[in-house]
């Protein structure tokens, strides 16, 4: 029966497009190694953000990884080696702070 399922699905695993946008907006965790970093005022600039424990916080933005961490440098005075930002749904494994 899995294979019969899985020989039907088959043609259509090659033609799943993801179609972004400026309204697309992914869950973040973002996690410090000091806690005084931390202000939800300056971090609802780029989405909707709330705490996630003592380090972290998490929230929907429509930014990248990359403009996260350059936003978080600018606006919070950290050095790159000060957090981590994660993609909420799939990199939680390399979390080690």
């Amino acid at each position: 029966m899995k294979k019969t399922f899985l020989s039907k699905l088959k043609p259509f695993l090659g033609t799943f497009q993801l179609h972004l946008d400026e309204n697309t907006e992914f869950d973040y965790f973002i996690v410090f190694k000091n806690a005084d970093n931390i202000s939800l005022k300056v971090f609802n600039q780029m989405g909707r953000w709330t705490h996630y424990g003592q380090k972290s916080v998490r929230g929907w933005s429509s930014l990248s990884k990359e403009q996260i961490k350059a936003f978080v440098v600018e606006h919070l005075n950290c050095k790159d080696d000060e957090f981590e930002v994660f993609n909420a749904n799939n990199e939680l494994f390399r979390t080690r702070f």
